[in-house]
């Protein structure tokens, strides 16, 4: 896959630390999507992450259980807020949902 097919997809992967779901986030990096990494959290969340960024990609883990319909939309509200859609690199992502959070938490 041509690394640049990709480039101007946001993907959001849930299930991610495993799997299949590993394994789509993995193969939407090669093809130069910027993806986020959701599931669960904890440390198969952060091997998963620190996993890929061995590979050198740039990878972000983001805690998320999709069994509760809060978590679904606090992670949609911080993910897909419009300052995060027009970023342009995961890094960027990560900050801005960083800084949304911590807005909105006041």
């Amino acid at each position: 896959m041509n690394t640049k097919e990709l480039r101007n997809i946001h993907a959001l992967v849930t299930g991610a630390s495993s799997g299949l779901g590993f394994s789509m986030a993995e193969a939407l990096l090669q093809g130069g999507a910027t993806v986020a990494l959701a599931s669960r959290g904890g440390t198969k969340l952060d091997q998963a992450v620190e996993k890929l960024k061995r590979q050198g990609y740039p990878a972000v883990g983001i805690p998320l259980d999709v069994r509760s319909e809060q978590s679904v939309k606090k992670t949609k509200e911080q993910t897909f807020s419009p300052a995060c859609l027009e970023s342009r690199s995961i890094e960027e992502i990560h900050q801005k949902r960083e800084l949304y959070s911590t807005r909105a938490n006041r």
